[in-house]
């Protein structure tokens, strides 16, 4: 399964794994549904530390424009960079250890779960012994969609822009395809009227 389960509590608090981060439009189209309120952004020192350094292999201007969301996040929301508890660091197990820094990120913040790509190393039954969820990013906008398509909407016309099949095609090619389909089935986004979100600029 992509996800432990789908939607959530408007506003919870979600850590967001870097695997959501890096790739530009999906961290565009989270942050926007952050900013529209549909849940609120939980990141780490050491999140951003990977963040920073998987960016730098694209060069000095991906590396500007990451530093430049990050200064964009904090000041939108911030309490957003919580520093785990070392207890938590040196107890907290997962089957790569490097990730544990995530988990006891979440539980420091008292997030709800943690949005993630990389699913093989955030089984969802070790969160869930946390009382966390684990949210693959294709199913959980698609729940989003499903709950409130008038906010996904107005983040899709802000980070997109695009209309009738051309939308659904691009989320495709992002690794969105529940998402797509969801949209191309009468999901209730996509058609540009809802909402007055400004261009996404993050």
């Amino acid at each position: 399964m992509g996800a432990a389960t789908a939607g959530g509590r408007r506003g919870e608090r979600l850590v967001l794994d870097t695997s959501v981060l890096v790739p530009r439009d999906l961290r565009r189209l989270l942050l926007t549904l952050a900013d529209l309120g549909a849940f609120t952004p939980v990141i780490s020192p050491g999140i951003v530390g990977e963040w920073r350094h998987r960016t730098c292999l694209d060069g000095a201007a991906a590396l500007a424009e990451m530093e430049a969301v990050h200064a964009r996040l904090l000041a939108r929301w911030p309490g957003a960079e919580i520093m785990p508890r070392e207890e938590d660091l040196r107890v907290l197990s997962l089957p790569d250890p490097a990730d544990v820094h995530v988990l006891a990120a979440a539980l420091a913040a008292g997030a709800a779960g943690i949005l993630t790509a990389n699913l093989r190393d955030f089984p969802t039954r070790t969160l869930a012994r946390h009382g966390l969820l684990r949210h693959a990013p294709d199913p959980w906008l698609a729940s989003v969609l499903a709950e409130d398509p008038a906010r996904m909407a107005a983040a899709l016309d802000a980070v997109f822009a695009l209309r009738g099949a051309a939308l659904p095609a691009r989320l495709r090619r992002l690794g969105l395809r529940r998402l797509a389909r969801a949209l191309q089935t009468g999901g209730g986004a996509g058609s540009g009227n809802e909402g007055s979100a400004q261009k996404s600029r993050q």
